[in-house]
């Protein structure tokens, strides 16, 4: 038995393809039949990436940011370098490589295809996660004083990760409310 689509997908199916069935006209209030419409795509309070560069870059006062994104129910996957009056948005197959190894915040180096892009030898990387969520990594060029810098980018990887977390919590329970009104719809 294959899985039953999400209501919204089978509204359209059901309207074009049975124009008598219930979802093809308003539901009568008394017919038991009452599917809300979720809008689709990713929720409006997801945490952005091209913020959070921006905040690492002016937090720390240095010239360059960078961000990997992991994909997720409210993040898609992506890269963010925020230089001085320069924003890259770009998908994250070398910085994927590059960052996805980061477990914890500390001192990287900077692959040779990937110094002219950052303009530094080595970072100061940090995981983007919470005890459930690991959203990405948040990378800015290596400072002399790396444990300063390792608290000030934990502080706002944390806060991007625990609204990433929320953001996700946020879609699956939309999920599951549009199953719950589907079997309540169609028992």
């Amino acid at each position: 038995m294959s899985p039953r689509p999400l209501p919204r997908q089978l509204d359209a199916a059901l309207v074009d393809e049975y124009p008598e069935s219930p979802l093809s006209h308003p539901p009568d209030p008394t017919s038991g039949i009452f599917v809300k419409a979720k809008p689709a795509g990713r929720p409006s309070d997801a945490p952005d990436p091209i913020a959070l560069a921006d905040e690492a870059r002016a937090a720390t006062g240095l010239p360059m940011a960078a961000v990997l994104v992991f994909e997720g129910p409210s993040l898609a996957s992506r890269s963010v370098l925020a230089t001085p009056g320069r924003l890259r948005v770009e998908p994250g197959t070398d910085w994927l490589a590059w960052l996805s190894r980061v477990s914890e915040a500390g001192t990287v180096l900077v692959p040779r295809k990937m110094v002219a892009r950052v303009k530094t030898f080595a970072v100061v990387a940090v995981p983007i996660a919470t005890p459930i969520l690991r959203a990405g990594v948040l990378a800015v060029p290596a400072m002399p004083d790396v444990a300063r810098q390792c608290r000030l980018l934990e502080t706002l990887a944390t806060d991007f990760a625990m609204r990433a977390e929320t953001a996700n919590r946020k879609v699956q329970l939309d999920a599951l409310e549009l199953a719950d009104e589907f079997d309540v719809a169609w028992a």
